[in-house]
């Protein structure tokens, strides 16, 4: 490192009596900063470093963009593969779900239920009956909802089903 006496005989050109600094004066302050081989000597070998560099860069390049090249097979892949998997899924719980309805069945509810340890005494459920249209198509669905419930809390051993509904147009209580 260089002192602060040094750097400023070096800026201004003179040295702490105020004579002017001499080429070889000025060479010597330089010499703790500057390396002591040069970095590259013209020649031949010069030329060689430009072509190494060079391939060092085409072989960064290549390299990148196989690296880019396998991610994305990988993705393509994977989310053919994720694709697939949903599709079979969907189908599956569709076949499954048709299979295995209970359709108001006694027996499929009750084996549903048969694993549980508490079943409860007194279920409370909120059904949304919607905007209503012209067909009262919503108030259909309100009442197929609560006859699904009713029968499910039926053959469960639920003992007593509340219905309830926002606007209060279809309450229903059901004891059994």
């Amino acid at each position: 490192m260089v002192g602060l006496r040094a750097q400023t005989a070096f800026r201004t050109g003179v040295d702490d009596y105020g004579r002017p600094l001499t080429v070889a004066e000025r060479e010597k302050l330089l010499g703790p900063i500057l390396p002591t081989e040069p970095l590259s000597q013209p020649g031949p070998s010069s030329q060689s470093q430009k072509s190494k560099g060079s391939r060092k860069r085409v072989r960064h390049v290549v390299r990148n963009s196989f690296y880019a090249l396998v991610f994305h097979v990988i993705q393509i892949i994977f989310s053919i593969y994720i694709r697939f998997r949903r599709a079979y899924r969907n189908v599956l719980m569709t076949v499954l779900g048709v299979l295995y309805h209970h359709h108001r069945t006694p027996e499929l509810i009750q084996r549903d239920v048969k694993d549980l340890s508490k079943v409860p005494k007194h279920l409370s459920i909120i059904l949304d009956l919607g905007e209503q249209g012209r067909d009262g198509a919503e108030l259909e669905r309100l009442v197929n909802d609560a006859c699904e419930c009713a029968a499910w809390s039926a053959c469960a051993g639920v003992t007593v089903l509340s219905i309830y509904e926002r606007t209060g147009k279809s309450v229903t209580a059901m004891r059994r």
